[in-house]
């Protein structure tokens, strides 16, 4: 396809002000993406760009209904019609996919050109997450609201900072400098958010990337990771100490991290069992309220995404959602460019193992990095081989 936005600068700029904005200010990148939006529609009604379909913008479509026949069924758990209509379009998250993907598609915008502007942010806020842990002497979380939030945003920077260096995409010695000194501030801001849900997750994905890259080698490498973040992790007492809970009897205490999520998720699948099909929208709370009879730190989700998205919408929403991410890995595993393919498959392991123990799924913050990557990728893989703009 030629690229019919040429330099056009305006949507150039707001689209690398997009993705430095991510670290910096959730309302500043809904506003950016606001503009980013309405110039895109523009260039559609001057015929400049055209919408596509296929089946992964189809089964967001047919998500978005779900979604919205589940609000309109538990209409009676709203308090008020204000707040009804406010969640009706609670899915426009979603939309960054689409919006990144036709613009960058329809562009000359390169990945890592729009990469660097997502590590500005990040190594920004992560330098400012050290302050938080050493001055301040509190969990680093960046610019954002949790340090969970950060954790899990930090680690999708970080797997594509790592597929960047296994597939030999750095071509000199100033780029390499560069990106081992941005994966350094950001490890770094990871591991002083003390979040050990996006650290495993980002281990996890390192390890599969590793076999799908080298094979049996990469169990060596494995290997090697292992003992290096084990070192750094034993080196800090409080990243010891958030590394013994996993083996302690914590899980059976409700009010601890472990055992909270462990009464949520029972209570979760006892509520899906109830409401299988559309669910219960978003008045969660309430329902744990009534349901759980022990103290808990936290009502507020049920901790994993998967369940998340069940309880508040039913079974049949959390199958398409799947689907969605079934068809990215398919999409991203027969992808010929080796850094499209594997950083696509990077940021959906991450991204999928998080979902496993937060409401990633459903938290803004990380929503908006997540698809606006996945975005970024997908317009990639849909060029041609030889057109790939990296």
């Amino acid at each position: 396809m030629q690229n019919l936005l040429k330099g056009d600068y305006m949507i150039e700029f707001f689209i690398k002000s997009f993705a430095l904005s991510h670290f910096i200010s959730i309302s500043l990148t809904q506003v950016i993406f606001a503009f980013l939006t309405i110039l895109l529609i523009y260039n559609i009604i001057k015929k400049r760009i055209y919408l596509e379909w296929n089946i992964i913008i189809l089964l967001f479509i047919l998500y978005f209904i779900w979604i919205d026949i589940s609000h309109v069924v538990n209409i009676d758990r709203f308090n008020n019609l204000t707040k009804f209509f406010r969640h009706l379009f609670g899915w426009w998250h979603y939309l960054i996919f689409y919006v990144t993907y036709l613009v960058v598609k329809n562009t000359e915008s390169k990945f890592r050109s729009i990469l660097s502007y997502v590590l500005i942010g990040s190594t920004f806020a992560s330098l400012y997450g050290v302050y938080q842990f050493i001055v301040l002497n509190q969990r680093a979380e960046g610019f954002y609201s949790h340090s969970l939030t950060f954790g899990n945003n930090l680690s999708l920077i970080l797997i594509i900072l790592y597929v960047l260096l296994i597939t030999k995409t750095i071509t000199n010695k100033r780029e390499f400098f560069i990106y081992m000194l941005a994966i350094i501030i950001n490890l770094t801001g990871l591991f002083v958010s003390l979040s050990r849900g996006p650290f495993l997750a980002l281990l996890i994905s390192i390890f599969i990337l590793n076999i799908i890259a080298f094979k049996y080698k990469g169990s060596v490498f494995n290997i090697i990771i292992v003992v290096i973040f084990s070192i750094i992790i034993f080196s800090s007492q409080p990243l010891k100490q958030r590394a013994y809970d996993f083996f302690n009897d914590s899980w059976k205490i409700s009010t601890s991290s472990f055992g909270t999520r462990v009464v949520l998720w029972k209570t979760s699948i006892d509520i899906i069992k109830d409401n299988p099909i559309f669910g219960i929208g978003y008045d969660i709370k309430n329902e744990f309220k009534k349901r759980i009879k022990v103290p808990v730190s936290s009502m507020a989700h049920s901790h994993n995404s998967y369940l998340t998205v069940a309880v508040y919408h039913g079974v049949p929403a959390l199958i398409i959602l799947l689907l969605i991410f079934c068809y990215l890995f398919k999409f991203f595993w027969l992808n010929d460019n080796l850094l499209v393919k594997m950083s696509g498959i990077g940021i959906l392991l991450v991204y999928l193992l998080e979902g496993l123990t937060e409401n990633n799924f459903g938290d803004a913050e990380v929503t908006m990095l997540f698809w606006f990557l996945t975005g970024i990728l997908y317009a990639l893989h849909t060029k041609s081989t030889n057109k790939v703009c990296l």
